[in-house]
């Protein structure tokens, strides 16, 4: 599979899958998959992606992750995208009115830049 460019959902049939917990993510995929009439194969559902490419280097499974996620630095995964592309939205979302904190607001001004640039 390393040698593919792209993956659809009929690839991932059968296959052993390692997902995030993350609800969000999960009904995402399920949402995507079952039009298709494909079950999920779920191993293992982790929090931790650097866990994750651990259990998938020992052949428990195969990660579907995010594009860019971190991963360790001793880690030979390859970043396979879908054919078609999915995009999943973030939202960083704070109280209305809520004075935020030097640090907090510091964070938020670095990620306006990165979206802006």
């Amino acid at each position: 599979m390393a040698k593919r460019q792209t993956l659809t959902v009929a690839d991932l049939r059968n296959l052993p899958l390692i997902i995030t917990h993350r609800s969000l993510i999960y009904d995402e995929l399920n949402d995507w998959l079952i039009p298709q009439d494909t079950q999920l194969q779920i191993v293992v559902e982790s929090n931790l992606l650097a866990n994750a490419c651990y259990l998938a280097e020992s052949g428990v499974g195969n990660i579907v992750c995010i594009e860019g996620a971190p991963r360790p630095a001793s880690t030979d995964l390859k970043f396979i995208p879908f054919s078609p592309e999915r995009r999943q939205n973030q939202f960083l979302i704070w109280r209305k009115g809520v004075t935020l904190t030097d640090p907090t607001q510091k964070l938020v001004e670095k990620i306006c830049e990165g979206i802006h640039s």
